[in-house]
C-alpha cells in the first residue's frame, strides 16, 4: 500500500468525525554487521515499516499506531486513537502543530541526505568494510593484541506526514551509514581498550582508515599511563569529552525545561551565561549531520538556531507546544525516534561553533595542564546543577608537549562553569552522532589524582 492509500483509507475511517489529524508514516531498510577473525560474525536485516496517528479535538490529542500498513491494522489505529479520546484530559497548550506555527508555511531547507546508490550496492561491499575495518586496525600497531567489536550500521528511513492543515503531504529519505570499532592495546602487562566511531549519510564518504588510525592511537595512547598530583589547572578537552558534556547541558536549552523551572537559565535571556569563545549552535538542516531532515517530527520546517552567541544566551530549542505556551514559533525540535513515539522536544544537531586554531598549535601553546581525551560517567552529571565529578584520561603536556599519559585521575566541576572558564575552541570541529564539538580550552580544572 502507498502512502496516498494510507492516508486515504485514515480520511474514510475519520469521516464526518470533524477532528483534525496529523498521519506520520515510515518505512526503512536496516542492515547491522559485526566482523571478527577476519570474517562476518553477525548479519542482520530489518524492513520495518508502520503509521502513527494523532488526533486533534478540544484541546486533547489522541495517538495511536501501527505495526504495518495493512487496512485491518490502519482501521484499527484510528479506532483506537479516537476510543481513547473522551477519557484524556483537556490540556491548555495542545494544538494542531501545523495549525499553531507559521513557521510551517516557510520553505523547508534544501534537503540531499540520502545515498541512492544504497538500494544497488552489493552485500558484499558492506560485509568487506565490516572485515577492512578489523585488518586496518590490526595493521596500525602489533600492540594492539584484540579486536572487541568492528561493526557497519545503515538505515535507509523514508519519512511521508500528511496533515488536515496541508493540502499536500510531506516527504522525504535519508540514509544514515555507521562504523564503529572497540579495541584492546597491550604491552607487557598492560591492557587499554579504546572506541571510536564514524558516520555519513553516503556510503562512499566513510573513511575506515581514519577510524583505524583514531581508534589504534586512542588505546595505544594510554599505555604505560599513570596518575598525577590531586591539583588545579589549564585543560584542553577532546572533542569526545566535550561531546559528552553537551548531551547533558543541552537539556537546560529545552523550553519545556525552562518553563518546568528545571533550568538554570530561567530569565536570564539575553543576559551573558557563558565566555564569550562559545557560541553554541542547533541546526536541524545542516547537511550530512546525524539528524538532519527538511522538516521535524510534527512537519515544521527544520532551521539553524543560535542557542548562545559569543557566551549571550539568545534562544530556546521549541516544539510547538512549548512554543505555544511562550507564544513563539516552533524552533523546529519536535523529535521522533521512529513511528511508535509521540513527537517529544529534542536537539537536532547541536554543536559549539568551532575557532581557527588547529589542535597541534594549542597544545604548543600550553605551558602545562591536562589534555583529557576521555572521561567516564557523563550520565551522572546533573543537568541542572551542572556538578560532576567524572572519570578522566589523556595526556599531561608540559612545556607545550605531551609528557605523559595520565589515568586513574578524576575531574571534577561545574558543567556550566566549564564553559564559562573556557578561553578558546580549535579547529577540529567532530560530531559524535547529534552533537559536535571542537577541542575546548579550559583556563581552570579541579584534577583528583594521587
Amino acid at each position: 500500500m502507498t502512502p496516498e492509500k494510507v492516508l486515504e483509507c485514515v480520511k474514510d475511517r475519520l469521516a464526518g468525525k470533524g477532528k483534525g489529524f496529523e498521519l506520520y508514516l515510515q518505512s526503512s531498510r536496516q542492515t547491522g554487521i559485526e566482523a571478527k577473525g577476519g570474517e562476518v560474525t553477525s548479519f542482520q536485516k530489518a524492513e520495518p515499516k508502520g503509521a502513527a496517528l494523532r488526533i486533534f479535538s478540544n484541546r486533547k490529542v489522541g495517538f495511536a499506531m501501527a505495526s504495518s500498513w495493512d487496512r485491518s491494522a490502519l482501521e484499527k489505529m484510528v479506532r483506537y486513537a479516537c476510543e481513547g479520546l473522551p477519557f484524556l484530559s483537556e490540556e491548555p497548550w495542545v494544538i494542531h502543530p501545523l495549525l499553531a506555527t507559521p513557521t510551517c508555511s516557510e520553505e523547508l531547507p534544501v534537503f540531499e541526505g540520502c545515498d541512492s546508490s544504497l538500494a544497488t550496492l552489493p552485500e558484499k561491499k558492506r560485509m568487506a568494510l565490516a572485515v577492512e575495518l578489523e585488518k586496518r586496525v590490526l595493521a596500525k600497531d602489533p600492540r594492539i593484541r584484540r579486536i572487541r567489536k568492528a561493526e557497519y550500521q545503515e538505515e535507509v528511513a523514508e519519512i511521508t506526514l500528511f496533515s488536515s492543515a496541508k493540502k499536500r503531504g510531506l516527504h522525504y529519505q535519508k540514509s544514515l551509514c555507521e562504523i564503529s570499532l572497540q579495541v584492546v592495546a597491550e604491552a607487557q602487562e598492560d591492557q587499554q581498550a579504546a572506541w571510536s566511531t564514524d558516520f555519513s549519510t553516503h556510503f562512499d564518504k566513510l573513511d575506515p582508515d581514519r577510524l583505524a588510525s583514531d581508534t589504534a592511537e586512542r588505546a595505544l595512547s594510554l599505555l604505560g599511563a599513570r596518575p598525577v598530583a590531586t591539583q588545579k589547572t589549564q585543560a584542553l578537552l577532546d572533542p569526545l569529552v566535550v561531546t559528552s558534556l553537551l548531551s547533558m547541558l543541552v537539556q537546560s536549552f529545552l523550553a519545556e525545561n525552562v518553563q518546568k523551572k528545571k533550568s538554570p537559565w530561567v530569565g536570564k535571556k539575553g543576559q551573558e551565561i557563558y565566555s564569550k569563545v562559545v557560541t553554541l549552535i542547533d541546526d536541524g538542516g545542516l547537511q550530512g549531520g546525524y539528524r538532519s531532515s527538511p522538516f521535524d517530527g510534527e512537519g515544521v520546517a527544520r532551521r539553524r538556531t543560535v542557542v548562545v552567541e559569543k557566551g549571550v544566551l539568545n534562544h530556546f530549542l521549541y516544539d510547538s507546544a512549548s512554543a505555544c505556551r511562550d507564544g513563539l514559533n516552533s524552533t523546529g525540535n519536535a523529535f521522533r525516534g521512529s513511528f511508535k513515539d509521540l513527537p517529544v522536544l529534542s536537539h537536532s544537531n547541536f554543536f559549539v561553533s568551532p575557532g581557527r586554531r588547529p589542535l597541534e598549535a594549542m597544545i604548543r601553546s600550553l605551558y602545562k595542564g591536562f589534555w583529557v581525551r576521555d572521561i567516564i560517567g557523563a550520565h551522572t552529571i546533573d543537568p541542572f546543577s551542572g556538578d560532576f565529578s567524572v572519570g578522566a584520561t589523556g595526556f599531561w603536556i608540559e612545556k607545550g608537549e605531551k609528557a605523559f599519559p595520565v589515568r586513574g585521575v578524576a575531574i571534577a566541576g561545574n558543567l556550566h562553569e566549564i564553559f564559562k572558564k573556557s578561553v578558546e575552541v580549535g579547529a577540529d570541529l567532530r560530531f559524535y552522532e547529534s552533537i559536535g564539538s571542537p577541542t575546548l580550552w579550559v583556563e581552570e580544572l579541579q584534577v583528583a589524582g594521587n
